[in-house]
């Protein structure tokens, strides 16, 4: 058993950039089949979704508006730091911030992206 530092794990180089340096990922130890990420962004991510189980991701900083995409329509969740959320295996998500924002969570293995509007 051991213990993470996320103060100490954000003071390393990210794992991950994205092209355009709006988002920066840490990804600090496996979790199960997936992986405990950090996330560090400001803009309007991919869509997202995770096939081989469930998300969860924690507001640590800023705010964040999440839109899944489910049989029933989209629905829009805003989050603030100390929130969390569960995002069901296999739905399309996309996560916008006007500011910069940081959250933490865990992913299963499985992960897909779709780029563009328009979620698959």
């Amino acid at each position: 058993m051991r213990t993470l530092d996320l103060v100490e794990i954000l003071k390393s180089p990210p794992d991950r950039v994205s092209a355009d340096g709006r988002a920066l990922f840490w990804l600090p130890a496996p979790f199960n089949s997936g992986e405990l990420w950090i996330g560090h962004f400001k803009g309007t991510g991919p869509w997202t979704r995770h096939v081989g189980g469930d998300a969860l991701m924690h507001q640590l900083s800023g705010r964040a508006e999440v839109t899944l995409r489910a049989a029933d329509g989209e629905h829009v969740a805003t989050m603030i730091p100390g929130q969390v959320l569960r995002v069901p295996a296999g739905t399309w998500y996309r996560v916008h911030t006007a500011d910069w924002a940081a959250q933490y969570g865990v992913t299963t293995a499985g992960t897909e992206h779709a780029e563009g509007d328009a979620a698959p």
